[in-house]
């Protein structure tokens, strides 16, 4: 098993989570892409492996990771990355911030932990607790295709 599932499992089952067969399934696709993916695209893929799912348990089992700090949502496409950050990472999910950089040629994305507070004037009658932010921008790749 990789790092990525390994490290999803066990933080799962120290929160009290079943570790059930699909969990582990979505987890190692997960695992195995670098390309944004959708519950419809983790369906495919399953029904490719001869793996039974349907899109409402995914999108639960999705919603169970993103709570969890396994997988970030790209609100722009609605698609979902895994999170980098790994039991063997020297910092936390609380200690830094997690932003999405996209490639706007071939939507290739990158994971950036920022350690630097943001600083966000106060909004009346509201307590912020997080925040997400993407960045729009064109990998070496596309660079040198578009140019």
């Amino acid at each position: 098993m990789n790092t990525y599932v390994t490290h999803g499992i066990n933080l799962l089952r120290s929160k009290g989570f079943r570790i059930t067969t699909a969990r582990q399934q979505v987890l190692a696709i997960l695992s195995e892409t670098e390309a944004p993916l959708s519950p419809y695209d983790v369906v495919d893929y399953m029904s490719e492996k001869n793996q039974k799912t349907d899109a409402i348990t995914v999108y639960r089992i999705f919603d169970c990771l993103e709570q969890n700090g396994l997988i970030h949502r790209i609100l722009s496409s609605g698609k979902f990355v895994k999170c980098r950050i790994e039991a063997h990472t020297p910092h936390s999910q609380q200690q830094c911030c997690h932003h999405i950089a996209i490639c706007d040629g071939c939507g290739t994305t990158r994971e950036i932990h920022c350690h630097a507070p943001i600083h966000i004037p106060p909004i009346p009658d509201m307590i912020i607790t997080g925040h997400r932010l993407e960045l729009i921008g064109r990998c070496t790749s596309c660079q040198e295709r578009f140019s």
